[in-house]
């Protein structure tokens, strides 16, 4: 893990403990940290790859079924930044509907593979097809830029009278759910999120 995100975990143990909450529950929860890639187009850190662009494929690779939504640059993501088994080279094309609950596919080119550019002939999407167009045109063009961050999975209670609480053995996740937003929104630079 970073030495950023070293500091991080110490300083949310630090206000956990402080806060009363026990060490084994504080420790528990933390074991669910995970390093993470934020790839966003306002930040300031290296490029890693691009929104929209060109569909650049081999020849002999299927046509998508989606359009294309980003394509990162494998060998631009530091090795540590994140803990999936990520290719170390090559480009990742995540292509998809730009919706809540739409549907996508991740194609991966390795290095050195000799492309093609593709147009986009799509069931459904059509650059004529005004909706489509429309839907497509609201996804902003432009480089998409690496800034290194920890996260967590989301956590909730399910809602009952007065209110669920956590399963017996479970860390108290609303009370650590508090400190790692308080610690976190003390720490400079800290979305489509990669990892974590």
């Amino acid at each position: 893990m970073l030495p950023r995100n070293v500091k991080i975990i110490d300083q949310v143990r630090a206000e956990a403990l402080r806060r009363g909450i026990p060490a084994a529950d504080v420790e528990r929860w933390l074991e669910l940290a995970r390093p993470s890639a934020l790839l966003t187009q306002g930040g300031d850190g290296p490029v890693v790859g691009a929104i929209r662009g060109p569909v650049m494929l081999p020849a002999d690779a299927k046509d998508p079924k989606f359009p294309l939504i980003a394509t990162i640059d494998c060998a631009a993501l530091p090795a540590d930044v994140t803990d999936l088994p990520l290719p170390a080279d090559g480009q990742l094309l995540l292509f998809g509907w730009p919706e809540e609950h739409g549907y996508g596919q991740v194609m991966y080119v390795p290095a050195g593979v000799a492309v093609e550019e593709r147009e986009q002939h799509l069931p459904g999407f059509s650059p004529d097809d005004e909706e489509c167009a429309e839907v497509y045109a609201e996804i902003p063009q432009g480089d998409l830029h690496l800034t290194v961050d920890i996260s967590l999975p989301y956590v909730e209670t399910i809602p009952g009278p007065p209110w669920s609480p956590p399963l017996p053995g479970n860390p108290p996740f609303e009370e650590m759910t508090e400190v790692w937003k308080d610690v976190l929104n003390k720490v400079p630079d800290g979305p489509f999120s990669h990892g974590g």
